[in-house]
């Protein structure tokens, strides 16, 4: 194998790998943001939203204050 085609495959893999990478970065922008989104959520409740207290859940009071 002669250096040209050498950097020539190189190039090709550099190419597909940045692809990749690009791919993977835009993938993990979108999960973070569904994340923060899922969190947001799972911290609501009646007192920080449009939500009824009914939907709270039951959230036992310490005994001693």
């Amino acid at each position: 194998m002669d250096q040209a085609n050498l950097i020539s495959e190189l190039l090709v893999k550099i190419d597909k790998l940045t692809r990749r990478l690009e791919k993977a970065e835009n993938k993990i922008a979108v999960l973070e943001l569904e994340n923060s989104e899922l969190k947001a959520r799972l911290n609501s409740n009646s007192k920080n939203s449009s939500r009824p207290p009914s939907r709270d859940g039951y959230q036992k009071k310490p005994a001693f204050p």
